[in-house]
């Protein structure tokens, strides 16, 4: 890939200089000139840097396959403003300046070559069902990964009951934690430091995340909001994290042996349980903290595990969605089925056992 970026390149710029050489000499057949050759048209030459694109998204989206991002354009303009004035140089150097350009160009180009700027390789690209998968590290290494991909999408149309749709998930995985933050600090800078992102680009879904221990974790995290805002179009935000949040463990821990059980069934023991409609009422992300992190998550194993009707009604609730309908809040609509809603969400937790 270094190589062929420099090669590339270098033709490039090669290209520009042989036309400044053409242009330096059609401007001196031009000119007008005493027999010092003091006196002349100054020369016309204009460079420029292009970005890739100002917005995040409009840069990340050359990053496709196994071409790098495109770093920046340099051309050269002979037909109209003055960059240049070349006064008293002697005639035999009039030209030198639109070259000397070109020779900086070449140094540029083949330092951001050298340095690798915002380019990155791609040992392996797979297709796992809905994801395309780019990997700066073979897969095999973690087979883990290729399993949970292909395992996801399944349990999320069989637990949630509504129906997939085509989607094509962009999944980059980076070898080292300092690779992604480079990539997300160039493409990303707006976004928050996270561990493992879900972005959209171009309205396709993006999935980031760097290899570690918690990869295969943060890959069905944030796989699973790829998924769910492909298929939907909204998400309720504590929705949107509690399913994301259950999903994240392997399928063997998640009714079970997830992390936040222990809390939530001892607040049950207590009498006490988080509140729907506060969760409901949540809009930014700002405001979702641990805390409503796992009260998320408990409702969201309630829907699943819980009575009939309330997975019932869950089930609706996202179908409607689906299908572009309005629903009343989940909350109304349980209450509607449940009465005593919260005495219902504790009994479920206090009873629930291996």
């Amino acid at each position: 890939m270094l190589c062929w970026t420099i090669s590339l390149k270098i033709q490039v710029v090669n290209a520009l200089v042989a036309a400044n050489v053409v242009l330096c000499r059609r401007k001196a057949r031009r000119m007008d000139a005493d027999e010092t050759g003091r006196i002349f048209r100054p020369s016309r030459f204009q460079g420029k840097l292009r970005s890739a694109g100002s917005q995040a998204g409009k840069k990340a989206s050359t990053l496709t396959g196994n071409f790098p991002p495109k770093v920046f354009s340099f051309f050269a303009r002979g037909d109209e403003g003055h960059m240049a004035q070349y006064g008293s140089f002697p005639r035999s150097w009039r030209c030198y300046g639109p070259l000397a350009s070109g020779l900086v160009g070449i140094i540029f180009c083949l330092f951001l070559a050298a340095t690798g700027k915002g380019q990155t390789q791609w040992v392996e690209v797979r297709q796992i069902g809905p994801f395309f998968c780019y990997a700066e590290f073979p897969l095999a290494e973690v087979p883990q990964i290729p399993r949970t991909l292909a395992q996801l999408e399944a349990d999320l149309i069989r637990s949630l009951g509504i129906q997939p749709q085509p989607t094509a998930v962009e999944v980059y995985l980076f070898a080292e934690e300092r690779n992604y933050r480079s990539f997300v600090a160039q493409f990303y800078p707006d976004v928050p430091y996270r561990r493992a992102l879900y972005v959209r680009r171009e309205g396709r879904p993006v999935v980031l995340a760097y290899r570690s221990e918690q990869l295969d974790i943060d890959l069905r995290h944030e796989c699973t909001h790829a998924l769910l805002h492909s298929w939907l179009p909204y998400v309720p935000l504590w929705l949107d994290e509690g399913l994301a949040e259950y999903f994240e463990q392997p399928p063997g821990r998640r009714a079970f042996g997830h992390p936040h059980l222990r809390i939530v069934r001892l607040q049950a023991f207590f009498g006490r349980n988080p509140s729907l409609e506060k969760l409901e009422a949540i809009t930014a992300m700002e405001s979702m903290g641990e805390k409503e992190y796992r009260a998320s998550w408990g409702w969201v194993h309630y829907l699943l595990h819980g009575p009939p009707e309330a997975n019932e009604e869950f089930r609706l609730f996202l179908q409607t969605i689906q299908a572009g309908g309005l629903s009343p809040p989940l909350s109304v609509r349980l209450r509607n089925r449940i009465p005593k809603l919260e005495e219902n969400f504790r009994h479920h937790f206090r009873s629930w056992h291996p």
